[in-house]
């Protein structure tokens, strides 16, 4: 695997455990409380920087940490409990958007893009239709390279709609594991879906085509966006 691949999981050896980071697919609540597995205390810091913070040999942490050798013996060991979480592509993009492009314009620099070129939605669309996947941030990236699921076997698929019903689910396999806590949404994407469905009726279409194996993806774990 390469070290791209690394940056986006979690793993817990003590309990045989691992998620599958995909951003915009409530993993910031899943890191926030996969996190008090260590922190016991109120500690200052985003869940991110506190993961990235913690080693090999703490009870967990990313699984960039660990050598090679050590991160496949993981994935492949059928006793490791390997979840992640999915969400209907179209809102996740939807999400991505606002959050990276309309309220980070540190971000749009990244990219070489003047405001007025990215921060249109029909723009945005064409210039991530004609970035390759890899290539993407990792925000825009498919859910299918930022899972891998081309080689991880997940034991349990989590949608976002569902995240509580089934956190629970996965609990009763793994009581070891935190119960979830407070689900942070930071962008009202489900009332900016309505108006971009409305203003802009031919971006859904485009969106579900640049994202269509994460579409497939759904339907083979029969899932409804």
């Amino acid at each position: 695997m390469s070290e791209f691949d690394l940056n986006n999981k979690i793993v817990s050896r003590d309990h045989k455990f691992l998620y599958g980071v995909i951003q915009k697919n409530a993993s910031t609540s899943v890191i926030a409380t996969l996190n008090t597995l260590y922190y016991k205390d109120s500690v200052t810091g985003t869940p991110y920087e506190m993961l990235e913070s913690l080693g090999k040999n703490n009870i967990l942490c990313p699984i960039s940490r660990y050598e090679n050798d050590e991160i496949l013996e993981m994935i492949e060991d059928p006793h490791f409990y390997k979840v992640t979480t999915l969400r209907d592509p179209y809102e996740r993009f939807i999400s991505a958007y606002m959050t990276k492009l309309i309220n980070m314009p540190d971000f749009i620099e990244i990219y070489g893009l003047s405001d007025d070129k990215i921060l249109n939605l029909d723009n945005a669309i064409e210039f991530i239709s004609n970035t390759s996947d890899e290539q993407r941030e990792m925000h825009f990236r498919s859910q299918f390279i930022m899972g891998n699921f081309d080689t991880i076997k997940y034991k349990r698929i989590m949608h976002v709609r569902n995240l509580y019903h089934n956190w629970n689910l996965m609990r009763k396999d793994k009581p070891s594991i935190p119960k979830l806590g407070k689900i942070r949404n930071t962008t009202n994407s489900k009332d900016m879906v309505k108006i971009i469905n409305a203003y802009h009726p031919s971006a859904r279409d485009k969106i579900m085509n640049i994202y269509k194996i994460d579409y497939d993806l759904f339907k083979s774990y029969d899932l409804l966006v």
